[in-house]
């Protein structure tokens, strides 16, 4: 048994930091596996610059994830944080880059073997394209194999062209028990005499996500999902 940490939506990396720097070595799982994915290409080469996030168990991708594979546009915010793949999405302007999107469902079986038999979280934050990948792992049937959904919220209030499905969104996370726990955390490069450091920043309304994974691991161990 093995733990896949799957992070959509990089950015800088805090939260994918937070896992495989402090949450897991704390638990002192060692067969652990990261994948990050970000649409966004300046982000991408940044995170996959990072030292401590270049190790052997950790995969950065620059791919958008969604529910439709190929070419798409990501329009930018123009405080660089919070690039869609929804036009009407509040903070972002009509200036765009083009990405590829790949299907989550299709690039886990694909190049994860074990994940019907792993403890998976799966960290969403991917400005509105959350609803297209909970209807792919629905769909595939993969969902009922996720033991923690976690991530920043729910984009989907913030894109005018969704709310008219954003009751058939919310019906699709209870319908298939799908928790969002709040998991989301900003960071900061501090310049000191002694060099660099890295000064993680989290949300205040955060689960205690180490408690969580624990309990994944023991309802795995018990024969349960989802926590």
């Amino acid at each position: 048994m093995r733990i896949n940490y799957f992070d959509l939506g990089l950015y800088h990396g805090t939260e994918l930091t937070v896992m495989a720097e402090r949450i897991i070595p704390e638990i002192g799982f060692d067969n652990f596996f990261a994948y990050g994915f970000e649409a966004c290409r300046e982000h991408y080469e940044a995170v996959s610059n990072i030292p401590w996030l270049k190790k052997d168990n950790i995969k950065i991708f620059n791919y958008a994830v969604s529910g439709k594979p190929g070419n798409r546009k990501l329009y930018h915010a123009p405080n660089n944080l919070g690039h869609s793949l929804f036009s009407t999405k509040k903070n972002v302007t009509s200036e765009s880059e083009d990405v590829e999107s790949i299907l989550f469902s299709e690039w886990i079986l694909d190049n994860v073997p074990t994940f019907k038999d792993d403890i998976n979280i799966i960290k969403m934050n991917i400005e509105g394209a959350e609803y297209e990948v909970f209807q792919d792992l629905v769909k595939s049937d993969l969902v009922k194999h996720v033991d923690i959904f976690c991530g920043a919220g729910h984009d989907i209030e913030k894109i005018s062209e969704l709310l008219p499905v954003k009751g058939d969104y919310y019906a699709l996370l209870e319908n298939n028990d799908i928790f969002l726990h709040k998991f989301s955390a900003t960071g900061r490069f501090d310049s000191t005499p002694e060099g660099t450091t890295y000064t993680i920043i989290g949300h205040d309304k955060n689960v205690n996500m180490l408690d969580l994974v624990l309990s994944a691991i023991d309802n795995r161990i018990n024969g349960e999902l989802n926590v």
